[in-house]
């Protein structure tokens, strides 16, 4: 059985630290659980709301849970032929390779000495700083008997492991750039660190779309008090479902330049809400949000435009279903002309347009410029199959000719 013990904290101690509105007790929980741990030992003093919590994530989880309070109760609790999973207290751990590394065999993680970018790590020799977190066999944890009752498990099973001999293994030192392993202290990094997470699994550039870039500057100046409310991330989710409705009324009350500037409020709330899914989430887990939120945007464009427009069903119709295929079909090349993909800025841009009545015409220069920028992208990038790689024809050799083209690429190896 794969065992983990993690610490919930003691009485009079610092709160535990929250990293977007998920205590690292309780991020620790995910790391053990996708460790393969199937049973969790909660290791202090029974503080409410720590201990609690991942007693409760525990039982949804279909784990076993037990609490110990000291060093000496750990050891019927772990049989010898179990493997022991030791998370240090503070640690951040989400890094996919630490996890691999520790699914492979018992062993301690650890940064050398030049690769430990703060004072926070365990110095365990004068080349290695303890990362935080080790595997042992379970016949080992009988050595706590040795040592007082109320040594710190956490240090004491360290040492026990180093006397072992078990081998100790370097993990990448990047893995503390990205936020993926760290080990923190108080509630002052807290948004230092949720505004490093915005752009781990997917970076905002304004330079890309505007929009997004818009939204990951709120995130980063905000990212502290937003990170730790759990609700901030609901609250974005309806309003980027909310805005369209409202969007679609005002454009049935014949308020155009309204309903497309709540549109492009919409499309904001969305994008804000995509980057705390990418701050909440730890770096091996997935999107969280269903994917078909894109699509809201879309469908909140393609009915606003069609009520937005007078005239015949298929005038109506027309603009928006050309406007929607052409940003569609245009691809992404991460520079100034993923801005036509922006419906955010597009929907404001339309908005001001119609305040003149001219939103049919706002809409197909919207289509016409992603066609453009579709166009471009493809002709510079489409070869025929006559054509070399860099998009010129291929001569083909005459009879007189092929033997020394032959004999020139065998000289080259190609």
């Amino acid at each position: 059985m794969r065992v983990a013990l993690i610490a919930t904290g003691e009485q009079g101690a610092a709160p535990v630290l929250h990293v977007a509105g998920r205590s690292l007790v309780l991020r620790q929980f995910d790391f053990a659980r996708i460790w393969g741990a199937e049973r969790i030992i909660a290791f202090g003093s029974n503080v409410p709301g720590d201990g609690d919590a991942l007693r409760q994530e525990a039982e949804r989880a279909g784990l076993a849970y037990s609490a110990i309070a000291s060093a000496h109760a750990l050891i019927p609790l772990v049989d010898w032929r179990d493997e022991l999973l030791v998370l240090q207290p503070g640690l951040l751990p989400e890094a996919p390779l630490a996890i691999a590394a520790l699914r492979s065999g018992h062993k301690v993680l650890a940064f050398t000495a030049d690769e430990a970018r703060n004072a926070v790590w365990e110095r365990i020799d004068a080349r290695s700083h303890w990362a935080g977190a080790l595997t042992l066999p379970g016949a080992l944890a009988d050595r706590l008997e040795e040592l007082g009752e109320d040594a710190d498990p956490h240090a004491a099973l360290l040492r026990i492991a180093l006397q072992a001999g078990l081998p100790i293994e370097t993990l990448d030192p990047d893995v503390q750039v990205n936020g993926a392993w760290m080990r923190l202290r108080g509630d002052e990094r807290g948004a230092a660190l949720c505004a490093l997470r915005l752009g781990r699994h997917r970076p905002a550039s304004p330079r890309e779309e505007p929009t997004r870039g818009l939204a990951g500057t709120i995130l980063n100046r905000f990212a502290g008090p937003l990170c730790e409310q759990k609700e901030a991330l609901g609250a974005c989710v309806a309003l980027a479902l909310l805005l369209p409705c409202a969007a679609l009324f005002a454009a049935w009350s014949g308020l155009a330049a309204l309903a497309f500037a709540v549109i492009a409020l919409g499309v904001l709330a969305l994008e804000m809400a995509l980057g705390l899914d990418r701050i909440g989430r730890a770096a091996f887990q997935s999107r969280r949000l269903s994917r078909w939120l894109d699509h809201v945007p879309d469908g909140a464009l393609l009915l606003v435009g069609m009520l937005a427009i007078g005239g015949p069903w298929f005038r109506q119709i027309f603009p928006p279903i050309v406007l929607l295929v052409a940003v569609r079909a245009v691809p992404w090349r991460a520079d100034w002309r993923d801005a036509v993909h922006d419906r955010g800025l597009g929907a404001l841009l339309v908005a001001i347009a119609a305040l003149g009545g001219s939103q049919e015409p706002a809409l197909m220069g919207w289509a016409l410029l992603a066609l453009a920028a579709g166009w471009a992208r493809v002709s510079r990038t489409a070869v025929s199959p006559a054509d070399g790689i860099d998009g010129r024809a291929e001569q083909i050799p005459s009879a007189r000719t092929s033997a020394s083209a032959v004999d020139q690429r065998s000289e080259t190896g190609t």
